[in-house]
């Protein structure tokens, strides 16, 4: 832009007191671009307007964001209706609102906890009932968190190494929860994250740590404080200097990466076989410390999954075991990893909810609408058609037998 066409511009903006709509501002960007591309052009770009190594990064987000609705819109991904489709598009915002929070800003030089999966942002298959927070991490430094105990059931902190800006391409360092941290009379902790054992609560990072995730999962969220903690460095550098267009360029990258391996990979969830629905797909199973993290899972969980595909008159009747544990509970995801709405939908339980026999047998239909059969406890499809059925011990103190699944009618549930 040249000095007349940039007095212009901004003597018109002045001349608006300020107050100039947003249409009005396009419409006078869009005057002067043939001014601005022809003074790229001749090569008169001013120096403090060169964007440097961040433009390309901002350019190949974008690039990929415009056509990532294909990575649900393509039918070998699955077969979506108009309100799955609908929460595709949905699905792409809280991928990248969530990697916005994590990669962009926040530093592993001074990080910060961040909230992932909440209920406007639902990210790589949250549960309602726990909190999880994400702090990216430096091998070779030393960090602490701190924090206070709530009424949570189970407490954590999970080391992670390998690519920050990848779920796929990490390995579990370590991992400590509150059965393992010493806390003070009043519920207050510290927790050391580095290199060699320090303090009564140590976390060990490899020279490839790369993130730290906290968990809380409560039973009841309406009435149960979860613990709150914080995390600083322990050899602080000076205060964060401004970004650089190189930095802001690696932050976009790291942006993009997650967003990109998760819509190409994970979400959605690859279909399953027709012989696959209505079932159980995994039984009980679990990681171990140096395995992959998979999306940052946590080493203290028995798992088991499955997927299901009901139509408004079935329900999928879940039957097993809660052996002693600090957490049981059972959830629904849509086709996009995403818990429907719990504010406004029951779509998940858990031990304190269930209506266990007395051996800690549970019996749980899901289903469109609630079989109202006593006895039985419901898990609500929030209206979706399909996805996966969810189920964790935590802690447990012995091997979960194998949860049993049946694809029955409504009408036969009731008797």
């Amino acid at each position: 832009m040249g000095d007349k066409t940039r007095r212009q511009f901004i003597n018109g903006t002045l001349a608006a007191g300020g107050t100039l709509a947003a249409a009005q501002i396009v419409d006078r960007l869009a005057a002067a671009a043939p001014s601005i591309a022809g003074s790229a052009q001749a090569g008169t770009l001013v120096p403090e307007n060169d964007p440097g190594a961040a433009q390309p990064a901002w350019r190949e987000l974008i690039d990929f964001l415009h056509g990532a609705d294909m990575t649900f819109l393509d039918q070998a991904r699955g077969q979506f209706d108009e309100y799955e489709t609908a929460y595709g598009y949905r699905s792409l915002i809280h991928m990248l609102m969530n990697a916005v929070n994590m990669h962009m800003e926040d530093s592993p030089d001074w990080p910060e906890f961040v909230q992932l999966d909440t209920p406007n942002a639902p990210f790589l298959g949250g549960n309602p009932d726990t909190r999880y927070l994400y702090a990216p991490i430096r091998g070779g430094r030393r960090y602490r968190i701190s924090g206070h105990r709530g009424d949570e059931a189970y407490m954590s902190f999970t080391t992670h190494r390998g690519d920050r800006g990848s779920g796929f391409r990490q390995r579990f360092d370590d991992n400590i929860n509150h059965h393992a941290i010493k806390t003070d009379a009043d519920g207050r902790f510290e927790v050391i994250l580095s290199a060699e054992r320090e303090g009564e609560n140590w976390l060990h990072t490899s020279p490839d740590a790369a993130v730290v995730l906290g968990r809380t999962y409560v039973l009841n969220r309406n009435r149960d404080r979860p613990a709150t903690f914080t995390i600083e460095p322990m050899d602080p550098e000076p205060p964060p200097p401004r970004l650089t267009r190189e930095q802001v360029a690696a932050r976009l990258r790291l942006t993009l990466g997650l967003v990109k391996e998760q819509a190409s990979y994970a979400v959605p969830r690859p279909p399953a076989a027709s012989n696959m629905l209505n079932t159980v797909t995994r039984q009980a199973y679990r990681f171990k410390i140096g395995q992959e993290s998979a999306d940052w899972a946590t080493p203290d969980n028995t798992y088991t999954e499955g997927r299901f595909f009901l139509d408004p008159t079935q329900a999928l009747l879940l039957e097993g075991t809660v052996v002693p544990c600090d957490y049981w509970g059972i959830q629904i995801w849509n086709p996009f990893l995403a818990s429907p709405d719990y504010r406004y939908h029951k779509v998940s339980i858990n031990k304190a909810e269930a209506k266990l026999g007395p051996k800690g047998e549970f019996r749980v239909a899901i289903a469109q609408e609630d079989p109202k059969v006593p006895g039985l406890d419901w898990i609500s499809t929030a209206g979706e058609r399909q996805g996966t059925f969810y189920i964790r011990w935590l802690m447990a103190q012995a091997e979960p037998p194998n949860v049993t699944p049946k694809l029955v009618k409504i009408t036969d549930l009731r008797g």
